[in-house]
């Protein structure tokens, strides 16, 4: 078996040959703030089934998510479908400001989108189309790999937990290049710089006709997206993590919404916060 390549998601030359082979067809493991992730092109049917065979019958036939920026995103949102406060939210003008790089959305997808996104990229809540999508802004690293596997021709990049259906999400970057190995997958690209103690999958919030619901709680506590968004959040049903949740001090978002939570939730993850 051939041995999975270790660099650098830091390094711009790990991050072309990792995009590299994403448009190829190919899978390719990256650390990604707190998560080991499997990245490959969401609209390439044959690396969609790479990932269902490396994910398990579990997996298979379920609705994968986007990386698309939300300058794509929103204009494909059924906006008439969700309250005005949750419309009017996401017509703000530093949006990327808010929420980018800290939680998947999930939201009604416009008929006109319909045939635009692939099918295995929908699901489908109440007779209702959904997609569901990660912006990486203000997670350089990613950003530029994502830049360079569009420039490449991928028109849509998706990604999934670096896991078997079923089991915890990897966090371990060692055990992320032994998971890698075990597969088959090229390359991993470890990040040098990651927070150690900030582990755990992204937050899942889901936008519907009754406002926002919490989908799965996150690395970054549920609550904090209450001041993010200025609005309710339903919890009831929220998946609870599978790690424990990195402690934010209250005291850090007093007073605070919108960007200066977010600013203050990237500056906490990067270490750049002494308290």
């Amino acid at each position: 078996m051939l041995k999975t390549k270790v660099g650098s998601i830091q390094t711009k030359l790990d991050r072309d040959q990792a995009a590299s082979l994403v448009a190829k067809g190919q899978i390719a493991g990256i650390f990604n703030r707190g998560v080991c992730a499997l990245w490959f092109d969401g609209g390439n049917l044959s690396a969609v089934k790479k990932i269902w065979a490396i994910k398990g019958e579990g997996r298979k036939g379920k609705p994968i998510a986007l990386t698309l920026s939300l300058e794509e995103l929103i204009p494909m949102i059924d906006l008439p479908k969700l309250p005005q406060s949750v419309q009017k939210f996401l017509s703000s003008p530093d949006l990327k400001s808010k929420i980018g790089s800290l939680c998947f959305i999930r939201a009604p997808l416009r008929d006109s989108h319909f045939k635009l996104i692939p099918d295995h990229a929908k699901s489908f809540d109440g007779g209702i189309c959904m997609i569901q999508n990660w912006d990486s802004h203000g997670h350089t690293p990613t950003e530029l790999f994502l830049k360079k596997v569009r420039q490449l021709g991928v028109v849509h990049p998706a990604v999934t937990s670096m896991n078997v259906t079923g089991q915890r999400e990897i966090v371990n970057q060692e055990e992320g290049v032994q998971f890698c190995q075990d597969h088959g997958i090229v390359i991993f690209l470890k990040d040098p710089q990651a927070q150690p103690l900030h582990i755990g999958s992204y937050t899942i919030l889901t936008l519907e006709r009754n406002g926002i619901k919490l989908e799965r709680d996150g690395n970054i506590p549920g609550k904090l997206f209450l001041k993010i968004f200025g609005l309710p959040i339903d919890f009831k049903d929220a998946k609870k993590p599978n790690y424990p949740q990195l402690k934010f001090p209250d005291t850090l978002f007093k007073n605070l919404t919108g960007t200066k939570v977010r600013e203050i939730i990237l500056l906490y993850l990067k270490g750049g916060l002494d308290v």
